[in-house]
């Protein structure tokens, strides 16, 4: 009687194996099937996407490039702007001092010059 239980434990072991390799080989397949249906698409719009995204970085860098040197040429004509800008400063002041060093009787008055009034309207 013990070998014909054990004989019987064996196959319901054995049945309980197959059972859940079959379990497992389905449940394998259906995440395959899930990975092609659902996650296949959006793995190639991901590399699409990284195309998009390369050649936009790409784009961005010769951009930055091109106003980086446009920046630095502007940045130099400021400072060119701003050193004229204290020359010609320096030579209205110099300007009024060489027109204050004529005597008034030999001056020609110009309205709005030198502290007189400008004409009226």
């Amino acid at each position: 009687m013990t070998i014909v239980i054990s004989i019987l434990s064996l196959f319901v072991a054995l049945a309980a194996v197959w059972f859940s390799s079959e379990a497992t080989r389905r449940m394998q397949e259906a995440q395959k099937r899930f990975a092609e249906t659902y996650i296949k698409p959006l793995k190639h719009e991901m590399e699409g996407l990284d195309k998009k995204i390369d050649r936009v970085a790409t784009s961005l860098n010769e951009l930055a490039k091109k106003y980086g040197e446009s920046s630095g040429e502007l940045t130099a004509l400021e400072a060119k702007i701003e050193i004229e800008a204290k020359n010609i400063a320096e030579l209205g002041q110099k300007l009024d001092a060489l027109d204050l060093s004529i005597p008034p009787k030999f001056r020609s008055t110009v309205p709005g010059r030198n502290g007189t009034p400008p004409p009226k309207p």
